[in-house]
């Protein structure tokens, strides 16, 4: 930000030219002869360039002298932290008044040409340089930077306050002279201990660092370092040129994390800088990369709790300001450099770090966002339209659709029902009848067998007592299993119905039950056998078998009555007690669940039969069922 003035002068100096050489009289005419307007012209060239000179004059006595300020790099503007670090230098002068403050920047690159050579050209060139300009304040960055600045202060910036931006700290009461700053140093535990909680599974840490001029930084990172040595193996990789470092991290042992620091030390002594050697030591590595420096993150490393170069570069700018408007340095405190966790974003895909495990508020950079992510709630509320849209037409067309079809629909689904209710009644039927076959039949017979064989064995064996009391025992054991063979044949399958016949199945039936429990139960029967399909017999049994199985279970009743009656063309099947009722409108059968009932409702549906059950409480229940007759 260079002054105005010189410039503006002489841009006024050559207008004026320019029109006093456009005013003069042409050659083929004497100076006696020179034409009046010439002559006019050549006075007001005159007059215009007195006014300019005043004007010049007044207007540089009335500017300021800018406030001069040089920015004494250690590295050059190619390197990422120092562009970082003036673009924050920059936005704080910006908000300065235009033409007061002239930046100059000098670069020392003694990390290319180490020696004391090059650093006394430096010293020449910079006192050869600024000689007749003064120079307001100094802003040093890095810790080589300002050992330069004051070795030859008094000989180059005599009494030049100086903002310096440092790696180590500086020790109460020792301070530079007219010095502040921003102290930015190690953060090398804070990026360990996060690189440890997205990789829990390391178990070796392997240090990258090469500072050989400022060994004070390279202490207190160990004294950083030593809550770490219980947890993890700590390896040194400190003072080696960029070539070793390369071969030993291409052979890290698995469970190892690399911390980059810095490293300027090239091959054969050449120099090199910090940018060039972690992008190098990143790619060969076999291992994740962390670094400190947000200048570093691009380069190839996951990322860490880093530095930010541009805020560093805000603060010292805004310290060298109030210097420069004059402000005492010694009388603005040292600042301390903030720290960020910040990642990027390919790295943690490389070595499979999931995003959801950093830290709150990390900054991830190089993300490449897939088109879901770019414009998810953009795709969301066009679904959430379409679908919105499709559904109400899709109801409205179904509706439409129901109005016509509701009544055939609610038929033939009836209808469905009806029949495949039926057809599983009639399986579950066939099956009880299977099963009661092969009970009867087959386990019966075997029992039979064993009878036969006890019986031989008692008439025909000579021994005592002892064997024909075991031999009567299996005698007993073998009846007892021809009767429950009988039992579960009978439960699975009334097959005193092929026997029988309806009228006294059914007699049974209910003798069995009386005998079974505190209840008198009367009948009424027709003979209707041979007038109903096995089918129609089938359903009506198992109708008063159910029906009974509720009384038994849930009326506590004294008294019941079972008939069967032929009225037309109508079978009534009619079931009766004088137990405590129920009430429908809460529940079926007074259990809450209401199985039994419905069991018999569908077989009476079944039956093309109508089933009415009329029950209150304390008033009993009946259940009649009329069949059409002369079904197939």
């Amino acid at each position: 930000m260079n002054s105005p003035q010189p410039r503006q002068a002489r841009y006024r100096q050559w207008i004026c030219t320019w029109f006093l050489l456009r005013a003069r009289p042409p050659a083929v005419r004497s100076y006696v002869q020179t034409d009046f307007s010439v002559v006019l012209k050549q006075t007001l060239v005159i007059l215009m360039l007195v006014l300019t000179s005043f004007t010049g004059q007044a207007q540089s006595e009335s500017s300021p002298t800018p406030k001069r300020i040089l920015l004494l790099y250690h590295y050059g503007r190619e390197t990422a932290g120092v562009a970082l670090l003036d673009r924050g230098f920059e936005e704080v002068l910006r908000s300065a008044p235009p033409f007061t403050i002239e930046l100059n920047r000098e670069v020392l690159e003694n990390y290319r040409f180490p020696g004391e050579a090059h650093t006394q050209m430096m010293r020449n060139y910079l006192k050869e340089k600024y000689s007749g300009r003064k120079i307001d304040v100094v802003v040093a960055h890095t810790d080589t930077a300002l050992k330069f600045f004051l070795q030859y202060r008094d000989e180059l910036f005599p009494g030049v306050p100086v903002v310096y931006i440092i790696s180590e700290r500086p020790e109460p009461g020792k301070e530079p002279a007219l010095s502040t700053g921003v102290w930015a140093g190690p953060n090398i535990r804070e990026t360990l201990e996060l690189a440890l909680q997205l990789q829990p599974k390391t178990t070796q840490v392997f240090l990258i660092s090469g500072s050989a001029d400022n060994q004070a930084v390279e202490v207190e990172t160990h004294q950083q370092l030593k809550q770490f040595e219980g947890r993890v193996r700590l390896n040194y990789l400190s003072g080696r040129p960029i070539d070793e470092v390369i071969v030993s991290v291409k052979t890290l042992p698995p469970n190892s994390i690399i911390i980059f620091q810095r490293l300027n030390q090239g091959v054969a002594g050449r120099g090199i800088t910090p940018r060039e050697a972690v992008a190098l030591i990143s790619e060969a590595a076999n291992a994740p990369v962390y670094s400190t420096l947000d200048s570093n993150v691009g380069e190839g490393v996951v990322g860490g709790m880093v530095m930010t170069q541009d805020d560093m570069g805000r603060r010292a700018a805004r310290m060298a300001l109030k210097i420069a408007q004059g402000a005492n340095p010694e009388q603005i405190p040292v600042e301390t450099n903030t720290i960020v966790p910040m990642f990027d974003w390919r790295q943690l895909r490389r070595w499979g770090i999931s995003e959801s495990t950093l830290p709150a508020g990390s900054i991830v950079l190089f993300k490449e966002w897939s088109f879901w992510e770019l414009y998810r709630w953009r795709i969301v509320i066009a679904l959430t339209v379409l679908t919105v849209q499709s559904m109400l037409i899709v109801i409205l067309l179904l509706q439409r659709s129901k109005r016509a079809k509701a009544e055939a629909s609610r038929q033939i689904s009836e209808r469905n029902l009806q029949r495949l209710t039926g057809q599983l009644i009639h399986v579950q039927d066939e099956e009880r009848r299977r099963v009661a076959a092969e009970l009867h039949d087959g386990l019966g017979q075997t029992l039979s067998i064993i009878n036969n064989r006890a019986t031989i064995c008692l008439n025909n064996i000579k021994d005592e007592d002892c064997l024909k009391e075991q031999l009567a025992d299996i005698s007993e054991v073998a009846f007892a299993g021809l009767d429950e063979v009988r039992e579960i044949a009978h439960n699975l399958r009334p097959y005193e119905l092929d026997r029988l016949g309806l009228v006294q199945a059914v007699e049974s039936m209910l003798d069995k039950v009386s005998n079974s429990a505190a209840i008198q139960i009367s009948s009424d029967v027709d003979d209707i056998d041979g007038q109903l399909s096995r089918d129609a017999e089938t359903g009506i049994y198992r109708i008063l078998q159910e029906g009974l199985n509720n009384i038994l279970k849930h009326a506590s009743a004294s008294q019941a009555r079972v008939s069967i009656k032929r009225e037309g063309k109508e079978l009534l099947v009619a079931l009766s007690d004088n137990g405590k009722g129920f009430d429908r409108g809460s529940s079926s059968n007074g259990d809450g669940k209401g199985f039994g009932l419905a069991g018999i409702t569908e077989r009476a549906r079944m039956l093309r039969a109508r089933c009415t059950i009329e029950s209150a409480l304390g008033r009993g229940t009946v259940l009649s069922v009329r069949i059409p007759m002369g079904q197939e």
